[in-house]
Parts: C-alpha cells; structure tokens; sequence
C-alpha cells in the first residue's frame, strides 16, 4: 500500500499516474481520500482504509489516505492522539497478517480463543509512505495554473485556496503525523 501525501499541487496525481506507466500490471489501481461520505460517516475512519485495500501481488494506491483525518478533520489534541493510535493499530495488524475487523481493528481473540468470523484475514502487506513536498511559493504557481486551465479546473476548490495561506503548518502536521505512527 502506497500512501501518498502532501498539501494540494504538491504533486500527488502525477507521481501516482508516472508509476502506472512503469508498471501496470501489478497495480490494484488508486483510491483519493476526500472529505467522508454520508455512509463513511457511517462507520470509524479507519473503515473506508479497509474497503480500499491492495490485493496479494498488487499495490494500491492512496492518494491522501488516513493520515488526512490527523491533519484535517481531527480538531482537538485528544482526537488526533486517538486517531493517531487507531492508525497505529491498523497499520500494525495489516502489516503482521493479523486479523482485523471490516471496522480496521485488531480482531482479538474471545475467552475461548474464537476470532469473529466476520474479521478479516489477509496475508501480511507492507506500507510505503510518501510525503510530496512543494514550496509554498511553487504550491501558488501550481493552484495559478489550475484556474487558468479549464481542464484543470475540476482540482480546485475555494478550500485549496484557502490551505494555501496554511501551507507550512499543513507540511509539518502530515510530516509529524506520518513520523508519530511509524
């Protein structure tokens, strides 16, 4: 699983569309964290993580991923500690092939040593992280270029003009939240 990181313009869809070029075949294809759905909402964020999940052999991307809720819809210190160890615990299960439950946590055993048999079992996977950088100066030409490109227009929105005036706070919260849960 490839999670792919960084403030807008930072380069996230290019990157993921050059290592497409290279190598098709053992792509599971991209999924791009927005803001929650209604039925997401539905559920705990790290849900929507394990509905999108790469196949055995394959590598799926995440364009944003679960570290967007530490950065932006975490608003209290207490939720973006408690969303940081559900991270943490994801991570962690997925990684050692451990049974996880469709919510994304650890599917601990009964007293009688009976896992849920709606949890999941997958074999071990691997996390790659990657945290696009871009200067601010670099984001502004980039969101400049998007609204003078009617192509490009769809990647914009009054929210991304308004992350720009954060963008270095943005930058040092992905970066401290992918270190916190590494």
């Amino acid at each position: 699983m490839v999670l792919m990181e960084g403030d807008n313009a930072a380069g996230k869809d290019g990157m993921i569309k050059h290592v497409f070029t290279l190598n098709p075949m053992t792509t599971n294809g991209q999924v791009a964290f927005k803001g929650a759905s209604a039925e997401e909402r539905e559920h705990e964020p790290n849900w929507r993580i394990m509905k999108n999940l790469a196949g055995p052999g394959q590598i799926m991307f995440h364009n944003r991923s679960h570290y967007g809720d530490v950065v932006f819809a975490a608003k209290s210190p207490e939720q973006k500690a408690q969303r940081l160890a559900d991270i943490k615990e994801l991570e962690y299960g997925l990684t050692m092939g451990l049974p996880m439950t469709p919510e994304g946590h650890i599917a601990l055993p009964d007293k009688k040593g009976n896992v849920d048999p709606a949890s999941i079992q997958r074999p071990p996977m691997r996390f790659i992280k990657v945290l696009l950088g871009v200067s601010k100066e670099e984001q502004g030409v980039r969101l400049a270029e998007r609204l003078l490109d009617d192509s490009k227009l769809y990647k914009i929105t009054q929210a991304d003009l308004d992350g720009h005036a954060q963008h270095d706070t943005i930058q040092t919260d992905f970066a401290n939240a992918m270190a916190a849960a590494s």
